[in-house]
């Protein structure tokens, strides 16, 4: 796993219906990390698993630990926080998948893209990798509208599409306090709008 974040509203709409957040579970294929100039830019390089979350239930405890670490904001919009915290974290226990096994739970799966701007030159770095430049600029078009950095992939609002998605069907429940702590920070949202599906097969796995 390479990190998780969270996105307010949730950025994918069941049943044309959004939740107050969205948690991303964000993971990255090693073999891919590590095979050179094209590694990252395969279709299925990241799998993100995705969980909505809705608030108005009691404190999620589970989470707790998570929500009460989130840092400020201060008046530039940066965090006030400095340094950093060390947390213990169960991926499979915040989950909080009925029975534990995240194998057989519903889920909707799929091939797309990440929902913000990214390096993918950068992102090879930080995996230890820094051939990994599959989207320099070295040649602008490429084929594909999210080449280049982030401001070309913000100008053209087309992201690399590679990812794996897996989005449970089953929400994490928060309390409205834990939702407003997330809200506290980002105050106007920090969701992707909803992208129109051109093609894509969405598959529902384990619907039982």
């Amino acid at each position: 796993m390479l990190e998780f974040h969270f996105h307010g509203p949730s950025e994918h709409w069941v049943n044309n219906s959004a939740t107050d957040l969205e948690v991303h579970f964000v993971f990255f294929k090693l073999s891919d990390a590590t095979s050179g100039p094209r590694g990252l830019c395969n279709a299925n390089s990241l799998l993100v698993m995705g969980q909505r979350m809705v608030g108005g239930a009691p404190e999620n405890t589970n989470w707790k630990p998570i929500f009460d670490a989130i840092p400020a904001a201060n008046p530039t919009g940066a965090n006030a926080t400095t340094g950093t915290t060390s947390l213990p974290i169960n991926i499979q226990t915040i989950m909080g998948i009925p029975g534990g096994n995240i194998n057989t739970a519903p889920s909707y799966r799929y091939l797309g893209g990440l929902t913000a701007p990214i390096s993918i030159a950068t992102l090879g770095q930080t995996l230890g990798n820094q051939s990994n430049s599959c989207v320099a600029n070295t040649n602008p078009n490429n084929g594909n509208p999210w080449w280049g950095n982030p401001q070309n992939q913000l100008y053209n609002g087309a992201y690399p599409e590679i990812v794996q998605w897996v989005l449970f069907k089953q929400p994490i429940k928060l309390s409205t306090a834990q939702v407003n702590q997330f809200k506290a920070v980002f105050q106007d949202g920090n969701a992707r709008a909803v992208q129109p599906n051109t093609g894509t097969t969405i598959n529902f796995a384990n619907p039982n």
